[in-house]
């Protein structure tokens, strides 16, 4: 097909053809034909389409973006984007971390799901956790803002949020305390605040103090040794603010009774559930090196100095006002 030609034709590879739309098709493939019991989304598929495009389903959209794509080389890239969208589906979310373990009596767990984890020194506890101290034992961890949180034998308690904050973002904490005493040294923010425990019959709030909560079986005890608590009931919804060196509980279905100074024994008695008394490890290895640490048991002492020799004291109390710490080499 030589010579002139009208300008409704078009040259193509020195050969002149006639101007008419072209309808391409791809190769029959009945398996990529879009499925009502169970449409393929492209979101699925991992695939961006424009707005209009999106409650369609992708086989189709993808035989109209590429209409001479092979059948086998659609089928091979859907399989692909599929694997792939699959593999994000089942790769765990990564775990909030909240705190860590500084010191602990007993074996204490964490509760993760169905399963039951015993805790090590420096263990991470992440938000969702659930942490259970055993009957004569006891659990100190150092939460992500610096606070401190002392839980008693046999308490539970639960990491509903945990929000350190920092950098212009406000803190927001959240936890829960089904039963059992638990001291929290809450560490001062500059920015917003919201540090709660929630109990059955009450709520805690606070924003940097040292105090008690005891969470029983229909009633919820506050003691405040600095700072203020703000406990509200779940009943009632009334508040009452506890400040320093007081006390007060509620009753379930009841407001809160109102605070009254705790006496120095009082303290005492919640302070003796919630320490550590810390003894002296010092290790002794092959080079004759000294190093050590206030622990709270010869075990632990044991445990720290191996594979060499040890030598511990009980108590401390000159060398370790403080009470036990994590040891670092």
């Amino acid at each position: 097909m030589t010579g002139e030609y009208s300008r409704k034709s078009i040259r193509f590879n020195a050969v002149t053809l006639p101007r008419r739309r072209i309808k391409m098709q791809a190769p029959h493939a009945p398996w990529l034909a879009p499925s009502p019991a169970a449409p393929l989304s492209a979101a699925a598929a991992g695939v961006a389409l424009p707005p209009a495009r999106a409650a369609h389903n992708i086989a189709p959209f993808l035989l109209r973006k590429w209409p001479l794509m092979p059948a086998r080389l659609s089928v091979a890239l859907l399989s692909a984007l599929l694997l792939v969208f699959s593999c994000l589906l089942a790769r765990p979310a990564a775990a909030d971390a909240a705190g860590e373990v500084l010191v602990f009596s007993g074996q204490p767990v964490v509760v993760r799901g169905s399963d039951r984890v015993p805790l090590k020194m420096g263990d991470t506890v992440n938000v969702g956790d659930a942490v259970e101290v055993p009957e004569g034992g006891k659990l100190r961890l150092r939460m992500g803002d610096g606070s401190v949180l002392t839980l008693a034998s046999g308490s539970r308690m639960t990491i509903q949020s945990y929000t350190p904050g920092g950098a212009g973002q406000p803190r927001d904490v959240r936890l829960g305390l089904p039963s059992g005493l638990v001291q929290a040294v809450v560490a001062p923010v500059a920015q917003p605040s919201r540090f709660e425990v929630d109990t059955a019959t009450a709520v805690a709030a606070v924003r940097s103090t040292d105090w008690f909560i005891d969470a029983r079986a229909g009633t919820t005890q506050v003691a405040v040794l600095d700072g203020t608590v703000d406990l509200t009931s779940r009943a009632t919804g009334k508040a009452v603010p506890v400040p320093p060196r007081q006390g007060t509980r509620v009753d379930a279905g009841r407001d809160v009774l109102p605070p009254r100074v705790y006496s120095q024994a009082e303290f005492d008695q919640l302070l003796a559930q919630t320490s550590f008394p810390a003894g002296w490890c010092q290790c002794i290895d092959a080079r004759n090196t000294l190093q050590g640490a206030c622990l709270a048991d010869a075990g632990g002492c044991q445990a720290y100095c191996a594979p060499g020799h040890y030598s511990f004291v009980p108590v401390a109390p000159g060398t370790c006002p403080n009470g036990p710490s994590r040891p670092i080499r």
